[in-house]
């Protein structure tokens, strides 16, 4: 862009205001239906029709890049022809490193689709290796209640699309002539759908983004980087209390630690930390194993003896 500096060129970029789709769903101002969900889910597949008639596939299909234009009404648009994919919205054949092409697309829009309707990811796991998992296996249902009150016209739009076989999925064309698509929003029930799902599925996607893990010679530190109003440490399901072995620090980021020091056998355990907001709360657990060398057990005996 550098390069196209010139008095007679000028960029223009489109001004977006309304923020993330997901996000405007759980405002407490929004009525989530099946209905709306149909108005957004035409809009998402005139945009990535467009762009596949110019010989272009996205590639990058995901919540953060479905952007509202104002912060009320219903339009949206589509953003970031990036490749800084969320694993959970790739389609199998790119984590198989197999050829790509128009339906690698439309299996994201089957994912985003899934979501909107239920607030439950289809294949998020507890970790990057568990959400490739289910991804390359397509291994997902309708099994959980959300979809009770879904219509079965909205669950074959969404198998039509998260196929194995990218062959078998629908292109956008297809999707117009989909029943599910093509009948009269006016004439439907205004149904209201449950938004605590959704807010849930929100946090644990922030929660997933900012936590790590970092070891430190004889100490085990947790941390995350919450947005959070109240956070708390939990060993084997018991509340940590701070004391000189178990330390609760926040840094200038807002990053939250757990240190314990001088770890020893009686640490092996089961952490877990609850962070809760306004929107709800998110969990996160990890167990550490404490592998106590030989010396080291006789100098814990002796100490024990001694007391």
């Amino acid at each position: 862009m550098n390069s196209l500096h010139h008095p007679k060129l000028e960029l223009f970029l489109f001004r977006i205001s309304g923020g993330e789709l997901f996000e405007r769903i759980i405002d407490e101002d929004f009525e989530l239906t099946e209905r709306e969900v149909i108005k957004y889910m035409l809009q998402i597949i005139d945009g990535v029709n467009f762009i596949h008639k110019q010989g272009i596939v996205h590639l990058d299909l995901k919540p953060e890049n479905i952007m509202c234009v104002g912060k009320t009404g219903s339009k949206i648009k589509l953003i970031d022809f990036g490749l800084a994919r969320r694993l959970e919205f790739v389609a199998p054949e790119v984590i198989n490193y197999e050829a790509i092409s128009y339906p690698t697309d439309m299996w994201s829009i089957g994912v985003i689709c899934y979501i909107l309707l239920s607030g439950l990811s289809p294949f998020m796991g507890d970790n990057d290796n568990e959400t490739l998992s289910n991804v390359t296996s397509a291994s997902w249902d309708f099994e959980d209640d959300a979809f009770d009150e879904i219509s079965e016209d909205a669950k074959d739009f969404i198998t039509n699309l998260l196929k194995k076989d990218m062959k078998t999925r629908l292109t956008c064309a297809h999707c117009y002539d989909h029943k599910w698509l093509k009948q009269d929003t006016n004439t439907m029930t205004a149904k209201k759908l449950s938004k605590e799902r959704m807010k849930k599925y929100i946090l644990r996607r922030k929660w997933q983004d900012n936590q790590f893990l970092e070891c430190l010679e004889n100490e085990q530190k947790t941390e995350c980087k919450p947005t959070f109003s109240s956070v708390v440490w939990y060993k084997d399901e018991k509340p940590i209390k701070e004391t000189r072995h178990f330390q609760i620090d926040y840094d200038e980021e807002g990053n939250c630690s757990l240190v314990i020091s001088e770890v020893s056998g009686d640490d092996d355990a089961k952490y877990t930390v609850k962070a809760v907001n306004s929107l709800g709360e998110a969990t996160c657990t990890a167990e550490l194993l404490v592998e106590v060398m030989a010396g080291e057990e006789e100098e814990e005996e002796e100490e024990e003896e001694e007391e």
